[in-house]
């Protein structure tokens, strides 16, 4: 018999059954439809030997042998009687694949409940078929179900595999100037290495971030780098999971790995991709994994269980990841990587003008789209590093969308999967003075928009959908605290669908309400949230009543919160109860926006009274010594010496005593301070002459009456005790 002869293997039984059509002819059919002749002991001729050893020679002559089992036994061999004369067969086809390597495939009439069952012999030869000997077999229902799967099976067995260089579906996909990201690289390889060194039937690694961040060119850059060291011998299929649905993509694969598709249903695709997939071994990545919405999600339909294969996807969502995969995130490029990305484009333009190039890369947010956009437009001629720097300083997201329209449209894919609430919350913080934000600020802001208590969903469900979406960047996870990228921010405010004076007067009643405020002092420190404050000032739209006293609250008292926050709770608290009089309101009403003016804290009711130390301060000279005005519980003014710790007043609160003590306070120093974008100040106060300046954007600061020590602070917190020396000191 040639090569292209098959053994039909079988039961007297299975030619007679079904009636119409029997179970061997419809695999006779399938061989035929293969370019297949074949033959089983129906067709042989009188012979002079025993039937066992016509039986043996013809399945050592064959090409292939194929055995269609169903639920008898068959009848023994009469030399041999604890065999039958199918599994005799079976056997002498084994022993030739171990000699020679013949193709051996076993169908097997399905034993579902509610169908005939094999009798005992059958049962036990048909499990010796599937666990003994290293087989996959198929199962089938009827003769036509038996038809396709020979007929496949077979097409794929006489089909050449591709050579895994014409399976290098990643390439595509690498950028030429791909720059970097060794750490991502290398553990993503010794992770896949380790597993696949275990033998273990599963190995997914996954790659999760913001759009734009280069997941999908790492993700080929790691793909580049196995093939190369020819870890898998199937080469690299690549998918697009946002383009296709699973079972397209699995028609595909089946015709790569060099099977037969035509007239599988898309379930049986799937199933035909897996068992090729498991005998080839490539590394299958999936690229742009979309949100589950239920259930494991496309992506699980395409994971490979099967020792030698594994399975890299890239996703935005956190929800797209099925449950095993070991997921990095891949964060914005280091400088020396994004500036090294940035020279791919304009050589060296950077080197000639690095304070340009380093600001572009910062307004690019060191995103490799980004990145690449930026030094395209900069390459072509349309701009210097400079003009480009400032272009995107003035229009963000806008500059980059001029250029290149991905730009405009690289955060849709998060954006359409946002609730309608998470997109209002995305679109309204992101004009938030806060550096990041909170679960504080955003259920003040659910409050302000009138939103019932019972109904609010919890803000930190909210903040962690945007934060699934890689929409914002986790500063501290545990205190759910994010920030938006600036161009992300961007983006969002293109979004804004609510009027902007309508968002500003809801953002500054936050700023008025007492839990929001104690907590984002508890979060960010007196120094950042006074600077929040002057910002929101900033916007000089129209507050509501009680925002004015909490911001000269805490723009007064930065030197001092900064330096003693457990002062907050024990005057914050009366702000909370709308304890404003009307003598704060004159006096603190005149207080300077760059926080240099004394202001009295008026009237604490301690929230917390055992955190309640004192009252709060700020420095200044009465009678020529330094001394501090506190705003006491017990609704007085108090005048405290500074050196030998002495209280050396008390007065009435609202009294005319206690309104000449903070005047003589705030008169009395020769020198004041002014906080600018750029500098800090220290001027006489009488002619406003500016006597020093230190560099760096200083929120609020404080002078001694001499005018030889600042207090001052950052917006991260920081407290600085400046002194400031002539040549004489």
């Amino acid at each position: 018999m040639s090569a292209r002869t098959i053994f039909l293997s079988h039961t007297s039984l299975m030619a007679r059954v079904p009636e119409g059509r029997s179970f061997v002819q419809a695999a006779k059919d399938a061989a035929l439809r293969a370019g297949l002749s074949a033959s089983d002991m129906q067709f042989f001729p009188a012979d002079d030997r025993p039937p066992a050893d016509v039986c043996q020679d013809a399945v050592r002559a064959c090409g292939i042998y194929v055995g269609v089992f169903g639920h008898e036994y068959g009848s023994r061999v009469r030399e041999r009687p604890e065999v039958s004369y199918t599994e005799l067969e079976f056997l002498t086809a084994l022993e030739e694949r171990q000699k020679r390597g013949l193709r051996l495939f076993v169908f097997l009439l399905s034993d579902k409940e509610g169908k005939d069952q094999p009798d005992a012999d059958q049962a036990a030869f048909r499990s010796r078929v599937l666990n003994d000997y290293g087989l996959t077999a198929k199962f089938f229902e009827d003769a036509n179900s038996l038809e396709l799967e020979v007929f496949h099976t077979l097409r794929e067995a006489l089909t050449p595999a591709a050579p895994s260089e014409r399976r290098l579906q990643h390439l595509p996909y690498l950028p030429a100037n791909f720059i970097g990201r060794r750490a991502d690289l290398d553990e993503a390889e010794r992770l896949i290495r380790g597993t696949l060194a275990s033998g273990a039937a599963l190995s997914l690694v996954g790659f999760r971030g913001m759009g734009g961040i280069g997941k999908t060119a790492l993700a080929a850059a790691l793909a580049d780098r196995l093939a190369a060291a020819r870890l898998f011998p199937g080469g690299v299929l690549w998918a697009n999971l946002l383009e296709r649905p699973p079972e397209d993509i699995a028609r595909e694969w089946v015709r790569d790995l060099g099977g037969e598709p035509t007239g599988l249903t898309p379930e049986q695709c799937l199933t035909r991709f897996h068992e090729l997939a498991a005998a080839r071994r490539p590394l299958v990545v999936l690229d742009n994994v979309p949100r589950a919405r239920g259930g494991d999600g496309p992506a699980a339909r395409l994971m490979v269980r099967g020792r030698g294969v594994a399975t890299l996807l890239t996703t935005r969502f956190r929800e797209a990841v099925p449950a095993g995969v070991l997921v990095r995130e891949v964060e914005a490029l280091p400088p020396d990587e994004a500036t090294a990305l940035l020279r791919t484009h304009v050589g060296d333009a950077v080197e000639a003008d690095p304070t340009s190039a380093g600001a572009l890369l910062e307004r690019c947010g060191r995103l490799p789209l980004f990145v690449n956009v930026a030094g395209r437009a900069v390459a072509n001629g349309y701009y210097s590093l400079a003009e480009y720097a400032d272009e995107l300083g003035q229009r963000g997201l806008l500059a980059l969308a001029d250029e290149d329209e991905r730009a405009a449209v690289v955060f849709d894919l998060s954006w359409r999967h946002l609730s309608a609430l998470a997109q209002e919350v995305f679109t309204a913080l992101a004009l938030a003075a806060g550096e990041d934000i909170g679960p504080n600020l955003l259920a003040a802001w659910l409050k302000q928009g009138g939103t019932a208590e019972g109904s609010r969903p919890r803000p930190g469900r909210l903040l962690s959908e945007l934060a699934n979406a890689s929409l914002l960047i986790p500063t501290d996870e545990q205190a759910r605290r994010y920030r938006y990228h600036d161009r992300v921010r961007d983006y969002a405010l293109g979004k804004l669908a609510l009027p902007r004076e309508e968002v500003r007067r809801r953002l500054l009643g936050c700023y008025a309400d007492w839990d929001m405020v104690r907590a984002e002092f508890d979060a960010v420190g007196g120094f950042a949230l006074a600077g929040q404050y002057h910002r929101l000032r900033g916007w000089n739209a129209e507050e509501p009543k009680d925002f004015a006293p909490w911001y000269h609250f805490v723009r007064g008292q930065a030197q001092v919160l900064g330096s003693h926050p457990e002062l907050f709770w024990t005057h914050g608290g009366g702000l909370e109860r709308g304890c404003v009089g009307g003598w704060q309101d004159r006096h603190l009403g005149g207080g300077r926006p760059d926080g240099a003016g004394l202001g009295p804290v008026q009237r604490p009711v301690p929230r917390h009274p055992h955190r309640a130390y004192g009252s709060g301060h700020q420095p200044g000279v009465v009678g020529g010594r330094p001394d501090r005005c506190l705003g006491a519980s017990d609704h007085t003014v108090r005048v405290w010496d500074l050196v030998s710790g002495q209280c050396r007043a008390i007065h009435p609160e609202n009294s005319s005593a206690a309104f000449l003590a903070w005047e003589s306070v705030r008169a009395a120093g020769a020198f004041t301070t002014r906080c600018g974008a750029l500098f800090l100040e220290v001027a006489a106060t009488g002619t406003g002459d500016v006597l020093v300046r230190f560099p760096g954007p200083f929120p609020a600061a404080a002078c001694s009456a001499d005018g030889r020590h600042v207090v001052t602070g950052d917006r991260g917190g920081q407290v600085y005790l400046l002194r400031l020396r002539s040549r004489d000191d």
